[in-house]
């Protein structure tokens, strides 16, 4: 009795979900000319559909059974999200060197050249924006083109591939994202603030205020009547404007509140509410492996690659925030957050409008988080007899191009901030090496032993780097590189 009473006290809500998937998939494959052209054509249908009630922690709920929809009684509301995909993918490879008879028989190597399209949909009704509405599925398509040489005896193979990829409504990583709770906090504390002034709470409108500039500039020589009849009337218009110019937003607003209610409003944005942006990323890709004889082994490979990206903030939730972004320029914005001197509303909203501004730039740019060349090379001999038998070394060597972590904010003519692309911050390009020696043994006709020494990026230091830049040119957030480091591990195989 005292748990389910204190489950009682604890617990307004709860609420329980549960997601279908039903899927449909068709391959074909085929062989033509002995081999020599290789195809594969495949289709794939989800559909997913995704039920939770809604009931007071008292009971389990409605008995919900996803084919009955009759309400159960007890008035408790079942929300349905359904999504239905099919995605369709088909590749085919040739070997030239037998397409072409005896043509190609004097080169040491066999050619192969592959060729692949596929699109991928992914059902997930669980998706919605930040008003609350389902987002359409992901869409990704993905185009290659190979070329494949292979030496007659298999012990070396090159790979040069060129590929495109894109993903439409994917996910997006934008720290417009992450900043966007400071939006919920004006919009609550600005309601609220206003109050204080209309009602001459909480010391908003002392007669010992120091006087704004702004009020200065207005003509006035109080700074209460300045928030009396400019600051908290402004506040007041912007809600009502908010509201009739972007319906939408009226979604964040979970209490019952009207523009102009001297209470602070509940403002939160839906749960799991995300940002949504095309992605494309096209590129080369170099390989390489090798098998000089039965003991060594050797790989390579490099990648060149842009990615672009655009579509963000989106169409509604951009309208929203210009909107914003106006109305705090003026003196809206000035009204004082969390104490009756403190910074403006509009002050507290600037990291946000920052990284509003930012992804607005990088739409249809490079995307400065990925680094343009990457290359890695490993190699590794073991010895199989000899004074050395049951040793192995190897190495390996890594390369990253550098990234940009930061670019030139603007400011134009009208006061409005940008992004100046040409101008930018970026780390140095990155180096690893890592070595190993192991030794194998078997103890027993039962237990192996292995033990292995691993030394970990060679020649590094432990340093800082910066992962991102203020406004105002200091550090903002750094990261760790760590330096060298090594590993000793014992295997017991039994």
């Amino acid at each position: 009795q005292d748990s389910a009473e204190a489950l009682k006290y604890l617990t307004t809500s709860r609420a329980r979900n549960t997601e279908d998937i039903e899927s449909k998939a068709l391959v074909w494959t085929g062989r033509f000319w002995d081999g020599a052209i290789v195809g594969m054509y495949g289709w794939r249908e989800d559909e997913s559909t995704e039920t939770w009630p809604n009931h007071s922690f008292t009971d389990d709920g409605p008995i919900y059974d996803p084919d009955d929809m009759v309400e159960n009684g007890r008035g408790d509301e079942v929300f349905i999200r359904s999504t239905s995909t099919q995605s369709r993918n088909w590749s085919v490879k040739a070997n030239l060197s037998q397409l072409t008879g005896s043509a190609l028989d004097g080169l040491p190597f066999d050619l192969h050249v592959l060729y692949s399209e596929g699109e991928v949909q992914t059902p997930d009704p669980s998706r919605i924006d930040v008003f609350g509405r389902t987002l359409n599925n992901a869409l990704g398509n993905t185009e290659d083109l190979s070329l494949v040489a292979i030496t007659k005896d298999g012990k070396w193979s090159m790979r040069l591939t060129e590929y495109k990829t894109s993903v439409i409504n994917a996910v997006s990583n934008s720290t417009v994202n992450r900043e966007k709770w400071r939006l919920q906090q004006v919009l609550q504390q600005g309601a609220l603030r206003a109050g204080f002034i209309e009602t001459d709470a909480s010391g908003y409108t002392n007669d010992d205020l120091a006087l704004s500039p702004s009020a200065q500039a207005a003509g006035y020589d109080s700074e209460a009547d300045y928030r009396r009849e400019v600051m908290a009337p402004a506040w007041r218009a912007f809600e009502r404007r908010l509201w009739e110019e972007v319906p939408l937003t009226q979604t964040w607003y979970l209490s019952e509140f009207q523009p102009g209610d001297r209470s602070a409003p509940q403002i939160l944005f839906p749960d799991g509410a995300t940002l949504v942006e095309n992605q494309i990323s096209e590129g080369y890709e170099f390989e390489l492996t090798a098998n000089p004889n039965e003991n060594w082994t050797i790989a390579f490979n490099a990648s060149k690659s842009e990615a672009i990206r655009d579509g963000l903030p989106g169409p509604v939730f951009g309208q929203a925030i210009d909107l914003i972004i106006e109305e705090m320029k003026g003196p809206a914005g000035e009204i004082p957050i969390w104490w009756n001197a403190g910074p403006g509303v509009g002050g507290w909203l600037n990291p946000f409008i920052g990284e509003v501004v930012l992804a607005r730039a990088l739409n249809g740019a490079r995307q400065p988080e990925i680094r343009e060349w990457r290359g890695n090379f490993i190699t590794n001999y073991k010895f199989t007899e000899g004074r050395f038998k049951g040793f192995a070394i190897g190495g390996a060597g890594r390369y990253e191009d550098s990234q940009i972590y930061a670019y030139q904010p603007i400011t134009d003519a009208d006061g409005n901030l940008g992004v100046d692309l040409n101008t930018n911050w970026s780390d140095g390009d990155r180096k690893t090496i890592d070595l190993w020696l192991k030794y194998n043994r078997k103890l027993t006709d039962r237990v192996d032993w292995n033990i292995q020494l691993n030394l970990f990026n060679v020649f590094g230091k432990n340093e800082l780097v910066p992962l991102h830049r203020n406004p105002d040119g200091t550090f903002g957030q750094m990261g760790i590189r760590e330096g060298s480091s090594w590993a000793l591990t014992n295997t017991f195989r039994f």
